[in-house]
């Protein structure tokens, strides 16, 4: 039921659903925004090849690609939330997976100059593919954000027991001992700086674990890069 001008009633306003439903909304809205303007840089380029028309078309693709970015990050979120109770399971494959996330990783690593690799295999997994897509994009994403320029992100598989181990391990700038414990707390920044994202894409990534009922091992060192390990039942 709508009040006068089309605003949500009160009643509906007061219900647990109304600001999710908002949030997709204006998710997918701004989206489709952020698409439009991305694509027009991309057209200008071609007429502005070089000079300061270029410099100035760099600047503003790169600020909305890291707003696309963030808003991917906030609909993850939100996508946990409305699927928590409804989260099929079953037999995925690992191969279109990987091959998509190879696909999608090529810009970001391409903008820090740094080199990714993936191992593409044949193993099925017990999970459910949307979230487990999610898991894997939020960890390379952020292994290439914290990765210098010159370094190295793969991603490669191996069987564990009745398991599956998908490793993401970079040569970045690794993790203190005593932070370990918060990376995947939302909105938290274990080097303190403010970098691309919102700081929710560890905290996507482990609450979807958790949901799947796949553990996260996270080995790290300062200085010499870390290694994210997402631990998934393995279908015969």
């Amino acid at each position: 039921m709508s009040s006068p001008h089309g605003a949500p009633s009160a009643e509906y306003a007061e219900g647990k659903d109304f600001y999710p439903v908002l949030l997709a909304m204006a998710g997918h809205d701004l989206r489709n925004q952020l698409q439009a303007i991305i694509s027009a840089h991309r057209g200008l380029e071609r007429h502005f090849p070089e000079g300061p028309e270029k410099l100035y078309l760099d600047l503003g693709k790169a600020a909305a690609t890291r707003l696309a970015h963030q808003l991917e990050e906030i609909l993850d979120a939100l996508r946990l939330y409305q699927d928590k109770d409804r989260l099929p399971l079953g037999p995925v494959a690992l191969a279109p997976i990987l091959s998509v996330l190879d696909r999608e990783m090529i810009e970001p690593a391409w903008r820090k100059n740094v080199t990714f690799e993936i191992a593409l295999v044949r193993e099925h997994v017990i999970s459910n593919a949307n979230l487990l897509s999610s898991i894997l994009r939020n960890l390379a994403h952020n292994a290439i954000k914290f990765t210098p320029s010159g370094g190295r992100v793969t991603v490669d598989c191996r069987q564990r027991d009745e398991s599956v181990c998908i490793a993401v391990s970079d040569t970045g700038i690794g993790i203190a001992p005593d932070q370990v414990e918060r990376i995947f707390e939302a909105f938290y920044r274990a080097d303190g700086e403010s970098r691309d994202g919102l700081g929710l894409g560890l905290f996507i990534a482990h609450r979807a674990a958790n949901l799947l009922r796949h553990a996260i091992e996270v080995q790290s060192k300062p200085g010499a890069g870390s290694c994210f390990s997402l631990i998934v039942p393995r279908h015969e």
